[in-house]
Order: C-alpha cells, then sequence, then structure tokens
C-alpha cells in the first residue's frame, strides 16, 4: 500500500492486517515502484497525490512493467471524481474516494483477489 499519510497508511495496514492481508506499505510513489519490484505483490493500494511520484504516474509505470499487466490496482484519493477517473484511465481497476469505509476498501480487495489471499 502507497500512501503519504502516516496516520492513513497505518490506520489501513492495521485494518488489512487484522483481515488477513498481508501488508507492505511505502509512503511515496517512488518507494511503492521500488517495493514493488521487490515484494511483487498481488494487488497494489495507492494514493493519488503524492510526492515524488504521483499515484497515476505509479500506476502507468506499474502498468508499463511486464510482471503488473494483469496485476489489480486500487486508487484513492480525496481529490474527487477527477482523479479517479485519471487513475482508471491510467489502468487502476478499482478508484475509491476517501474517506472510506475500511470495510468497503476490504470488500473491493476480496473480490479483486479472490480467495487467494484474504481469509
Amino acid at each position: 500500500m502507497v500512501e503519504d499519510n502516516p496516520y492513513t497508511l497505518q490506520l489501513i495496514d492495521l485494518h488489512l492486517s487484522s483481515k488477513g492481508f498481508a501488508v507492505v506499505t511505502a509512503a511515496d510513489g517512488r518507494e511503492g515502484l521500488d517495493r514493488a519490484g521487490i515484494e511483487q505483490p498481488d494487488l497494489v493500494i495507492t494514493d493519488i497525490e503524492m510526492p515524488k511520484l504521483d499515484g497515476i504516474s505509479l500506476i502507468r509505470l506499474l502498468r508499463s512493467k511486464k510482471e503488473f499487466e494483469s496485476t489489480p490496482i486500487v486508487a484513492m484519493t480525496g481529490g474527487g471524481a477527477t482523479e479517479l477517473d485519471g487513475a482508471i484511465r491510467a489502468g487502476a481497476n478499482r478508484g475509491i474516494l476517501k474517506p472510506m469505509r475500511l470495510e468497503s476498501l476490504v470488500e473491493h480487495l476480496r473480490e479483486l483477489l479472490g480467495s487467494r489471499r484474504a481469509r
């Protein structure tokens, strides 16, 4: 999960971990790209508005790599529907407006992953 707000990052990390997801975190888009290359995640969650590398650029870079062509990507933002539309056009599978219900996020992840990772 890539999120530059440490409070939001920790909150979502704790919630997803408590639901059985293995979570790897990054504090900005550049770190997220590096971590994705190392960890090869089953799914990527990214904020859109971030320093160093924004979420839309991160999505485009991930989609340009063969190993992430079909990896589910969830984009989230407090910036509105226009940002989410940009994320979907860049290759995200889902877009979620913040603030969000954490259980709604879990439902999206389970749907995208099927039964591969979530309990």
